[in-house]
């Protein structure tokens, strides 16, 4: 959006300049955005999208750039050749989401806990995100983000305590727990860790970090690990029940 917004800038201070956005993909996302997008059309910003297998070239007075539709390259002369940099996520958020225990997603930017229930929230209790932390947000939804994770993480401020899932992992058979840490790579809630227990490397279940999903119980071949009120034998009963009926 800043090269749009550049663009509808240099064409009201002077209507009679050519301006042209070579693009790959445009995100106008939002009614704000989409009316910058098409007043700029009006005031006569062109638009020509190029294939990344064959970028624009900037030669001395000149851009060549293959327009894709119309099947042929285009010599646009130029003045200026201006490039909008992307906003990219930061260098340490990686060292930063294991330091908290947190989820990143493909572009290395932080992934909250649910994108419709919990936008403000990591899977991880007591850390919230908003701003560019999240995604490359507008100022405005950078304030309002804020604003909202502020309020979040001011329920627990206010309250003084925390209330934890009643389900929980539980180290069911010390003595066949191997230490070989599987469990501990796969939590994604950095609920379990490896200690050195009298019997040897051992997995310790963190309580107020679990949140009961199961995955550990599910991968652990020596099945020490089970989730609690649902070992595997009331599960098997439960499943025997609903089978044999009443």
């Amino acid at each position: 959006m800043t090269a749009i917004k550049n663009a509808i800038f240099i064409k009201e201070q002077n209507p009679e300049t050519s301006v042209h956005i070579l693009y790959r993909d445009i995100q106008a996302y939002g009614t704000e955005n989409e009316a910058l997008f098409q007043l700029s059309k009006q005031l006569g910003v062109r638009y020509i999208k190029y294939d990344q297998e064959r970028p624009p070239e900037v030669q001395e007075n000149t851009v060549k750039v293959y327009h894709h539709l119309l099947g042929r390259e285009l010599e646009i002369p130029q003045d200026l050749v201006v490039l909008s940099t992307p906003l990219i996520a930061g260098e340490d958020n990686e060292a930063l989401s294991k330091l908290l225990r947190v989820t990143l997603d493909e572009n290395k930017f932080f992934l909250e806990g649910h994108v419709k229930l919990k936008p403000l929230d990591f899977a991880t209790d007591g850390v919230y995100l908003c701003g560019n932390a999240h995604y490359p947000a507008t100022l405005r939804e950078a304030i309002s983000q804020a604003l909202g994770a502020a309020s979040r993480a001011s329920i627990p401020l206010a309250k003084g305590v925390m209330t934890i899932e009643p389900i929980v992992s539980v180290l069911a058979d010390e003595d066949a727990c191997r230490g070989c840490g599987l469990c501990v790579a796969l939590c994604p809630y950095g609920a379990l860790e490896i200690a050195q227990t009298d019997k040897g490397r051992k997995v310790q279940v963190i309580p107020v970090a679990c949140k009961g999903c199961g995955i550990c119980a599910a991968t652990c071949y020596v099945h020490a690990l089970s989730i609690n009120s649902y070992t595997d034998q009331q599960v098997e009963e439960q499943i025997r029940a609903f089978l044999t009926g009443p």
